[in-house]
């Protein structure tokens, strides 16, 4: 039998965020809806605002082993992007929903998230996070941008 190395909930140390991402979710609980809450980033450089928002979300998931989204929404992005000692992939989609990102946790647990866009009126965004993190809310992508 041959030991095998890799990521457990028990051996990764978590990075904490530099700064607290735009960030809500839907209570930990059976979700409704299409979206398990919602983000919104501060640049549309995803490998530049990834890191702090995967510090967040390793609390909820534990390690995080992979983050999808739609080519069309992000610039290019590396395959693979460290966090802290790990490395996570990234993996861009055609077919992924537009204005959303899906984090994978190594127990393959995930997080379906609205992406709000960055040039978003603050309050309007505001109004959106709030809306997809509500327990209850089972909006499509398109309703809540469009609310």
């Amino acid at each position: 039998m041959t030991l095998q190395r890799g990521r457990s909930t028990t051996d990764s140390k978590r990075t904490p965020p530099e700064k607290t991402p735009r960030l809500r979710l839907k209570p930990k609980a059976p979700t409704s809806g299409y979206v398990d809450g919602a983000w919104w980033p501060h640049s549309e450089d995803l490998p530049l605002e990834l890191p702090d928002l995967l510090a967040v979300l390793s609390i909820r998931l534990g390690p995080i082993d992979r983050v999808t989204y739609n080519f069309v929404d992000w610039a290019t992005a590396p395959a693979e992007f460290p966090t802290g000692e790990d490395m996570v992939r990234l993996s861009g989609y055609y077919q992924q929903p537009g204005n959303t990102i899906q984090v994978v946790g190594i127990d393959r647990t995930k997080l379906v998230l609205l992406v709000v866009p960055t040039r978003t009126d603050p309050e309007h965004a505001h109004d959106i996070m709030m809306s997809a993190a509500g327990p209850n809310n089972a909006s499509s992508v398109d309703g809540l941008l469009n609310d």
